[in-house]
């Protein structure tokens, strides 16, 4: 179980959830695999929320939110604060 502020590794992403996803958006989200994230949020369904920014063109950016569903992750250790 992760908490807020952990950190996750995405090991996987629903297909169906990439199907949804207008098609300029599926690499960038399938780039999300094999990341970690800090979460920022846990709903009430447990998916833990994480995001992702890209650059673009000068002063462009883009970002995507996902909730990731226990299988879509693993939980990454908190290094030691000393």
């Amino acid at each position: 179980m992760v908490s807020l502020g952990d950190r996750v590794r995405v090991v996987s992403l629903d297909p169906k959830f990439l199907a949804s996803l207008p098609s300029e958006e599926v690499d960038d989200v399938r780039s999300m695999v094999g990341e970690s994230f800090e979460v920022e949020s846990i709903d009430e369904q447990g998916s833990a929320w994480v995001t992702k920014w890209w650059r673009r063109r000068e002063g462009e950016s883009r970002s995507h939110s996902v909730g990731l569903a226990p299988p879509e992750m693993e939980r990454l250790e908190r290094e030691n604060a000393n």
